[in-house]
C-alpha cells in the first residue's frame, strides 16, 4: 500500500514538473485548426461572417494557472453547408495564422495564437489589467472578416510559486 501511494505521488510530482518546464516557453497551436476547448477567460460577442450566414466567430482570451494569455479565434458553422476557412490572430502576445480546412456543418473549430505570461493576471499583481488582446480574422469562401478581441485580465488568480 505504502508503495502504491510513493508511486502514485512521485507520477503526480514528475507530470506537474513536467507541465511547468513546457509550460516556461512561448505555446501556440497555429497552423492547425484545433477542437475547442474551454472554458475560455472572457470573449467577444460572436459576429456572423458577411460571406457566409451561420457561420460565426469570435476572439476569445484564454488564461492559464500558469498566470499565462493567448487569444483564441473560434469558429462555429451552422449554415447547412461546409464551408472553407482560415483564420489570423494579431494579439498583445504574438501573431499566428491557421491554414486553410473544410469546417463541417454543425462543428465549430478554435486557432490558438501564441501565450506569453501576464503578469495582471494574478491577483497579487493586479494593478493594470490589460486590456489584453488584439484582433481575430476569418477568412470564408476567400472573403476575410476581422473584429476586435480584447479584455481586462484582474485578479485571476494566485501567482504559479
Amino acid at each position: 500500500m505504502f508503495v502504491l501511494k510513493t508511486f502514485k505521488g512521485v507520477v503526480a510530482g514528475a507530470a506537474l514538473m513536467g507541465a511547468t518546464v513546457l509550460g516556461a516557453g512561448t505555446a501556440v497551436a497555429a497552423p492547425n485548426w484545433q477542437p475547442v476547448v474551454g472554458p475560455f477567460y472572457d470573449c467577444e460577442k460572436a459576429v456572423e461572417h458577411p460571406a457566409a450566414p451561420g457561420v460565426r466567430f469570435q476572439g476569445c482570451l484564454v488564461v492559464s494557472d500558469l498566470g499565462k494569455a493567448q487569444v483564441v479565434l473560434v469558429a462555429n458553422n451552422f449554415s447547412g453547408k461546409p464551408v472553407t476557412m482560415s483564420g489570423g490572430i494579431t494579439s498583445s502576445f504574438g501573431d499566428a495564422g491557421c491554414n486553410e480546412k473544410t469546417l463541417p456543418t454543425g462543428t465549430n473549430h478554435a486557432c490558438y495564437g501564441p501565450t506569453d505570461v501576464v503578469e495582471d493576471c494574478w491577483e497579487w499583481h493586479a494593478s493594470q489589467g490589460g486590456p489584453y488582446g488584439g484582433y481575430v480574422t476569418l477568412t470564408v469562401n476567400g472573403v476575410p472578416h476581422r473584429v476586435k478581441s480584447a479584455a481586462v485580465c484582474l485578479n485571476w488568480g494566485e501567482p504559479p510559486f
